[in-house]
């Protein structure tokens, strides 16, 4: 339509919102904004040594808490105690070997952009090896821990 006059910039007007009631019968009051405190999670996005140790120590204890923890500890106990001290380092490193194998096939699952349930899988992947490596440092033959 010719000859029709524009809106003002602030047309429909911005009005503010009211503040919060401390009570329903008082006088309002303003709310002080909270200070940013990252949480856990985002914490341990930003260091990813922190994440790195979570992450095994989770592994590490989920393991030990299936049992398979005590099983290896149980193997290069008695190949150490049993036969000699090389031996039952050979059985840890065996160990290691073939769980860093299932680690090799599932390490790629965990990256960000793949879905939660492949990520938790690729967590899974790792128990092996992070409790295979905690049993032969802890309870390896000739440990000073």
């Amino acid at each position: 339509m010719p000859g029709m006059i524009p809106p003002p910039p602030n047309y429909p007007p911005i009005v503010p919102r009211p503040a919060p009631y401390a009570r329903k019968t008082g006088t309002p009051t303003v709310q002080k904004p909270k200070p940013h405190r990252p949480g856990i999670t985002q914490h341990i996005d930003q260091h990813p040594r922190l994440r790195a140790v979570a992450y095994n120590a989770t592994a590490a204890g989920a393991g030990w808490w299936c049992g398979l923890g005590p099983w290896m500890f149980d193997g290069i106990t008695h190949y150490g105690l049993v036969h000699n001290v090389e031996r039952g380092v050979w059985v840890g490193i065996g160990l290691t070997t073939v769980t860093l194998l299932v680690e090799a096939r599932t390490h790629a699952w965990r990256r960000p952009d793949r879905p939660a349930l492949v990520r938790i899988a690729g967590w899974a992947g790792r128990i092996p090896l992070a409790t295979a490596l905690t049993a032969l440092a802890l309870y390896g033959p000739d440990a000073t821990l």
